[in-house]
């Protein structure tokens, strides 16, 4: 929510809304409460977000380089407020709060395989890299369907502004390869650029019918419209399959096969 708050406030800054005092106060206390929530993970995703959409932005169509050094400022004032809290916690809890909650479960799940929640060697890494596919097609299902128009739609600039591209893009992207390298994968890591791929999928979904049923277009619905077919026969196999393999974990589809708990 705090990204996604965060990102909302850049968007009207990005697109110029001379509102800048407003905005910058909306990103200062969305960047203040994700340290707050979650240490350091919000702002490595909002700041990439806000760095590449700027410098991949041609320099007479950027915001003024005064407002950057705005929402800095705003980005160090957050900071500030959670050494406030981060401080006394540390020393209240005898260095545990820095030692386990920022050294090991933020920091340490970054370049360590926690709780074998990774590819184990490098050979596990490198093929762990691929892990947040699926995760986010499951994840995002049945939306899956709309995927591959928009990554094309937008990919090849029939939909959107250059603005609009680059500013999903920029929060799609690097949030996405930001968790892929990382040592520790949950699927739960990946959540912050949902918002970035349901407004892409929105735009499609609102695509004129004459606009989808050019042939270019066509193709990467009925594309989505296979794969979302294949990942719901998928689910249904695993459905029936899991109970067998672990009756106590899944229990419940069985029973609802045999008509009831």
């Amino acid at each position: 929510a705090t990204v996604s708050l965060a990102a909302w406030a850049w968007m009207h800054i990005f697109y110029g809304n001379p509102r800048t005092v407003l905005f910058t106060s909306v990103f200062f206390a969305a960047m203040t409460f994700s340290m707050l929530a979650k240490g350091p993970v919000g702002p490595a995703v909002v700041i990439a977000l806000v760095f590449f959409s700027w410098i991949l932005t041609p320099a007479g169509n950027r915001p003024p380089f005064a407002r950057m050094l705005l929402l800095a400022a705003a980005t160090l004032a957050g900071f500030a407020i959670y050494l406030g809290w981060l401080i006394p916690a540390n020393a209240a809890s005898g260095g545990e709060i820095f030692k386990v909650g920022i050294a090991k479960h933020i920091f340490g799940r970054a370049v360590n395989v926690m709780e074998g929640h990774g590819g184990s060697g490098w050979a596990g890494y490198a093929a762990a890299l691929f892990y947040y596919v699926p995760v986010i097609l499951i994840g995002f299902f049945p939306w899956t369907a709309f995927v591959p128009a928009a990554f094309a739609a937008f990919g090849k600039g029939r939909l959107g502004d250059a603005k609009a591209r680059t500013f999903l893009w920029s929060w799609l992207i690097p949030t996405f390869l930001m968790f892929s390298f990382a040592a520790t994968k949950l699927p739960h890591y990946v959540f912050p650029l949902f918002p970035a791929l349901a407004l892409m999928t929105g735009a499609v979904v609102a695509m004129p019918k004459d606009d989808i049923r050019l042939p270019a277009n066509r193709f990467w619905f009925e594309t989505g419209f296979w794969l979302n077919a294949a990942m719901t026969v998928a689910v249904i196999a695993a459905l029936v399959a899991a109970p067998v393999f672990f009756p106590e974990q899944m229990s419940w589809p069985r029973g609802l096969a045999h008509g009831g708990f």
